[in-house]
């Protein structure tokens, strides 16, 4: 059975901005390493919806929403880190590329800087 988001007391707009932040902010961290001008982009939207739940729903949701958010991205970068060494790093991959290849990996601690 499906809950309409309305009846526990959360507002669709308030659902749709909570995931614009997190989708941006994992987005940001994890194009950051490897592509840093598409960052600059997502990082900056992330804040500007984190300002906008701030002033339209309170300080208290917006902590939740930053905590919701660094759970999802803790939840993206596991798996990134704990099966870095055990993937190939392809079959099209030049040598040098697979040899690169655990330590492009192995950023992961990286995406979680704030």
């Amino acid at each position: 059975m499906q809950e309409n988001p309305e009846k526990q007391g959360l507002s669709l707009w308030f659902v749709a901005l909570a995931a614009v932040f997190v989708i941006c902010l994992i987005t940001a961290n994890i194009i950051a390493v490897q592509l840093l001008p598409a960052a600059v982009i997502f990082f900056p939207v992330s804040d500007i919806v984190g300002h906008m739940i701030t002033e339209v729903y309170g300080s208290r949701q917006v902590r939740r929403v930053i905590w919701l958010g660094f759970a999802c991205n803790l939840r993206a970068v596991f798996p990134t880190v704990a099966f870095a060494g055990v993937m190939p790093a392809g079959v099209l991959a030049s040598a040098h590329q697979r040899h690169r290849f655990p330590s492009q990996a192995s950023r992961g601690p990286r995406y979680l800087r704030p």
